[in-house]
C-alpha cells in the first residue's frame, strides 16, 4: 500500500469500516501493526459485511480499491497528484547522427487547472522535439511523448551524457512547483576515429594562452559556462585552483586567466581538480584532491551557464586515500551513475570507489579491484577517455616520472585495462606529471595536455593528435617544368607515426614527366623526415605547346590506417620546346591522310587525344547521325598511321541521341587520364568520366557538367587554361555563330565553371557550327 516493497494489509469490518495494518518488517519477515480505521478514506456508510480488494483498475500505475458489501460493489479510484515519467526501454540513450529515444509524461490525477511542464536542455548535448507539454482536465491521463536527438557536433567526446530538466507550473497548488527528476541521456559519440593516437612534438610556453601560474600544474578541462567550448582549471602545488576561460571556440581555443575562480577555495597543498555532474542537475560540480589524501567537494549551486561553487562537508564516501589524492569520475560499469578513481602517492596503483547509489544521489564504496591499472610508481594521476575510438573507456595514468596508456580489452560494463608499451609520441618532460585528454581542436580525436615541473620551471605541454595522412610541400607556388630545361621538386612526409612501413609508389600516368624516385618508404624511425621528389619533363620532339603531366600515387602498408590511403594526383605544367617560332605556313590539301578513311556521313567533328598513353595522338570524330568513331594511331608521334575506325561504344563513350556529335577530351578531374565532353544538336553538354586509366580508358556517363549550362544547339566544346591559373577553362561554339566562355573558378581537381560576358567575336560562318580550337600558332 505504501510502495516500500513489502505487503501491507487492509481488513473489512461488519459495519462498513476498514482497518489498515502496516508491515513494519520486510518482504521476507513481515511484522504488522494497526495504523487506524478507514485510513485513505476506504469506508462505506450504512452497509454491512465490507470486503476490500485492490488492483490497478485504471492503468495509471497505482492500486485502486473495490469494496463489496451487502449493498453491492463500491469503486474507489486512487488519484494521487503526481507526474509519471516512462522511459522507453527503461533507460534513455541516443547516438550522434543516429538513433533517437523517447520518454512519456502523464499526470496521476485530474488537475483543477492546466499543468505546464517546461523542458530545459541544460548542457546543450541533446535536443527535444518540444519544450513545453500542457495537461488539462480533459487530457491529464493521456501520455505525451518527448523525442530526444543527440547534438551532432564534430568534437571527439566518446560516451557522454545529456541532461533534461523539468519545471512544473500550474494554478493547481498540488501540481505547481512539483519536483520531477531530470532525465539522464546516454550519448554515443560518432566523431572519434577508431585508431590509436599519434601525438606530435610538445608545444611549450603557454599553448593557447594556457598560462601556468603555479608549481606542479594539474590541468582539467570542462565547459563550465555552457557555451560549447572547453575551459580549463589548473590545480597547483600551493592548493589554489586557477580558472582560465576559453574566449575562442571549439576548434581554435584561446584561454584567458580569470580573477574569479567561481568559489573553488584553497584545499591546502597539491590541488588536483576534477568536474562531474554528480547530482544530475545538468551542471558540473567540482571535486578537488589534496596532499593529505582528502577529496573536497564543491557543489555547483548556480547553473550550467553560470557556475557558483560552494564547499560541502560531505563527499559521498570518498575516504582518505593516503596522500596526494587525484580524483576523476567515469561510469566504469555502465550502470548510469558515476564511479570514482583516485590517484595516490603510494602503491603504484589507483584507488577505485564504486557508486552504489544513483545518478542523483551518489554513494561511493571503496573496492580493491584496480581493473589492471597498476605497474606504476608514486603519485599516480588517472584520466579516462576512449583514446582508441572503439566505444569503451581506456585510461591514461601518470606517475611522478612517466605516463602509461592502458587499453580496455574488456567492455563497457566489465573493463579490463592492459598497459601498453607505447606512449604514441607523448614524450616525458620533467616530473610531477599530470595528463588530460581532450579534443581541443574539434577534429574528432583526443589531444593531450600534460602539466609538469622541470627544475624550477613549471608548464603545461600540448601534444596535438594528428591523424594518419601524407603531406606534400611544393618548392614553389606552381608545379611547372620545361622540356630540356627547368625541373621542379617537392617533399613528401607522413603526418603520424605508422605501425608498419609505408611505401608510396609514384606513377607517371601519361608519360610526360619523369621523377627521380619511383618509391618512397617511411618507417617509425623516419616518418617525419621529408623525402624529396625531383621532376623533369620528357624531352620529346612533338610540338605540343604547353601541356600537362600527371603523377599518381599508390600507398601500401601493413598499417591499416595508411594502406590504400587515397592521395590526390599531382598535375604538372610542361613548357614545350619543340614548336617553331614565327607564323605558320600550311602546305598541301591531302584528302584522308595517314590512312584515315571516310566517315559514315558529313559534318565530321575531329579531335586528337593520346587516349592510350603511348605518346602519339589518336583521333576521335563525331558525325551527323550520333556516332563517335575512334581511329587509333598505330604509327608514331612523328609518323602517324591511323587504323580503321571503331565505334566508341566499346569503351563506354556514347554519343547523344540528337546527333551532330562533337567530342572533346580533357583531364577535368586531375587524375591523370582524359575525360570526355560531347556537344550535339540537343543544346546540351554531355560528360563522361574516365574511370579507367591513361592507357586503358573506360568511360561512364555522368549527369552533371560542373556548372556548364545553356550551351546552345550544335554545341562544340574545347578546353584550355586560358588564364594560366592551373585549371582548364571551357569555350563552346554553337549554331548561333558565337563562342561562349566558361571560366573555371574551381580547381584542377574539382572544377566549377561560371559563364562570363567575355566572348570571341562573331564569325558568321557558312552553316554556323563553330568549333573553336586553341594552339600556339
Amino acid at each position: 500500500m505504501d510502495g516500500d516493497g513489502d505487503l501491507d494489509a487492509v481488513i473489512g469490518k461488519d459495519n462498513g469500516d476498514t482497518i489498515y495494518f502496516k508491515n513494519n518488517g520486510n518482504a521476507t519477515n513481515p511484522n504488522f501493526s494497526a495504523v487506524g480505521t478507514n485510513v485513505f478514506g476506504l469506508s462505506i456508510a450504512d452497509v454491512r459485511y465490507t470486503q476490500p480488494t485492490f488492483a490497478d483498475l485504471d492503468g495509471d500505475g497505482d492500486l485502486d480499491a473495490l469494496l463489496s458489501s451487502n449493498a453491492g460493489f463500491t469503486y474507489f479510484s486512487n488519484n494521487i497528484p503526481g507526474i509519471k515519467i516512462t522511459q522507453s526501454g527503461g533507460t534513455t540513450a541516443v547516438t550522434e547522427g543516429g538513433a533517437k529515444d523517447s520518454y512519456t509524461f502523464v499526470l496521476g490525477s485530474i488537475p483543477t487547472a492546466d499543468v505546464t511542464i517546461t523542458l530545459d536542455n541544460t548542457n546543450n548535448q541533446v535536443n527535444t522535439n518540444t519544450i513545453t507539454l500542457t495537461f488539462t482536465a480533459a487530457n491529464w491521463n493521456i501520455p505525451q511523448t518527448v523525442i530526444l536527438t543527440a547534438v551532432n557536433d564534430t568534437t571527439g567526446e566518446g560516451q557522454h551524457t545529456g541532461v533534461i530538466k523539468h519545471t512544473v507550473t500550474s494554478a493547481d497548488a498540488t501540481y505547481s512547483g512539483m519536483v520531477i527528476e531530470p532525465i539522464i541521456v546516454e550519448i554515443a559519440d560518432n566523431d572519434l576515429n577508431q585508431r590509436d593516437p599519434s601525438f606530435n612534438a610538445a608545444v611549450l610556453n603557454n599553448p593557447f594562452g594556457l598560462n601556468t601560474p603555479d608549481n606542479s600544474p594539474s590541468p582539467t578541462f570542462a565547459d563550465i559556462d555552457g557555451d560549447g567550448d572547453l575551459d580549463v582549471f589548473v590545480g597547483g602545488k600551493y592548493g589554489d585552483t586557477t580558472f582560465l576561460k576559453n574566449i575562442g571556440s571549439t576548434t581554435s581555443p584561446q584561454f584567458v586567466l580569470q580573477a574569479n575562480n567561481l568559489g573553488i577555495t584553497d584545499v591546502g597543498y597539491d590541488a588536483s581538480p576534477s568536474f562531474a555532474d554528480i547530482d544530475s542537475d545538468g551542471d558540473l560540480d567540482a571535486f578537488v584532491g589534496n596532499k593529505d589524501g582528502d577529496v573536497k567537494f564543491f557543489r555547483n549551486t548556480g547553473s550550467a551557464e553560470t557556475s557558483t561553487f560552494v564547499a560541502q562537508k560531505a563527499n559521498f564516501g570518498l575516504a582518505n586515500v593516503s596522500a596526494k589524492a587525484s580524483p576523476t569520475f567515469v561510469d566504469i560499469d555502465n550502470d548510469g551513475d558515476l564511479d570514482a578513481f583516485v590517484g595516490k602517492a603510494s602503491g603504484g596503483t589507483v584507488s577505485f570507489f564504486r557508486n552504489t547509489g544513483t545518478a542523483t544521489t551518489a554513494k561511493f564504496v571503496s573496492e580493491t579491484n584496480d581493473f589492471g591499472l597498476k605497474g606504476l610508481s608514486a603519485n599516480t594521476n588517472p584520466d579516462f577517455a576512449d583514446w582508441d575510438g572503439d566505444g569503451d573507456l581506456d585510461a591514461i595514468v601518470s606517475d611522478f616520472f612517466s605516463i602509461a596508456f592502458f587499453r580496455n580489452n574488456g567492455s563497457k560494463t566489465a573493463p579490463n585495462f592492459v598497459k601498453q608499451t607505447s606512449t604514441f609520441g607523448l614524450t616525458i618532460i620533467g616530473n610531477s606529471i599530470n595528463p588530460a585528454l581532450v579534443d581541443i581542436d574539434g577534429d574528432g580525436d583526443l589531444d593531450a595536455f600534460v602539466g609538469f615541473n622541470y627544475s624550477d620551471y613549471a608548464d603545461t605541454a600540448f601534444f596535438l593528435n594528428t591523424p594518419p595522412g601524407i603531406t606534400f610541400h611544393q618548392s614553389g607556388n606552381t608545379t611547372s617544368v620545361a622540356e630540356g630545361g627547368a625541373t621542379h621538386s617537392y617533399t613528401v612526409v607522413l603526418d603520424s607515426i605508422p605501425k608498419g612501413n609505408v611505401t608510396i609508389t609514384l606513377d607517371n600516368t601519361n608519360n610526360q614527366v619523369n621523377s627521380n624516385l619511383t618509391t618512397l618508404t617511411f618507417t617509425a624511425a623516419n616518418w617525419n623526415i621529408p623525402q624529396t621528389v625531383i621532376l623533369t619533363a620528357v624531352n620529346d620532339t612533338v610540338g605540343e605547346g604547353q601541356h600537362n603531366g600527371v603523377i599518381t600515387y599508390i600507398v601500401t602498408s601493413t598499417d591499416s590506417d595508411y594502406n590504400g590511403m587515397v592521395v590526390k594526383p599531382l598535375a604538372v605544367t610542361i613548357i614545350d620546346n619543340d614548336l617553331a617560332t614565327g607564323n605558320p605556313n600550311f602546305i598541301g590539301d591531302q584528302i584522308n591522310p595517314f590512312g584515315l578513311t571516310t566517315g559514315p556521313d558529313g559534318f565530321i567533328k575531329p579531335r586528337f587525344a593520346d587516349i592510350d598513353g603511348d605518346g602519339d595522338l589518336d583521333l576521335f570524330a563525331g558525325f551527323r547521325y550520333g556516332d563517335i568513331q575512334f581511329y587509333r594511331n598505330t604509327g608514331t608521334a612523328n609518323a602517324p598511321a591511323f587504323a580503321s575506325p571503331v565505334n566508341t561504344n566499346s569503351i563506354g563513350l556514347l554519343g547523344p541521341n540528337g546527333g551532330y556529335n562533337s567530342p572533346s577530351f580533357a583531364d577535368i578531374d586531375g587524375d591523370g587520364d582524359l575525360d570526355a565532353f560531347i556537344g550535339g544538336a540537343d543544346g546540351k553538354l554531355h560528360f563522361s568520366r574516365n574511370v579507367g586509366s591513361a592507357v586503358a580508358p573506360a568511360f561512364v556517363s555522368q549527369n552533371f557538367t560542373f556548372g556548364i549550362t545553356k550551351v546552345g544547339s550544335y554545341a562544340n566544346p574545347t578546353f584550355a587554361d586560358i588564364d594560366s591559373d592551373g585549371d582548364l577553362d571551357a569555350f563552346i561554339g554553337a549554331n548561333d555563330g558565337k563562342t561562349q566562355f566558361f571560366r573555371n573558378i574551381g580547381t584542377a581537381n574539382n572544377p566549377s565553371f561560371c559563364q562570363t560576358s567575355q566572348k570571341l567575336r562573331h564569325c558568321r560562318c557558312r552553316r554556323q557550327h563553330r568549333l573553336p580550337q586553341f594552339g600556339r600558332f
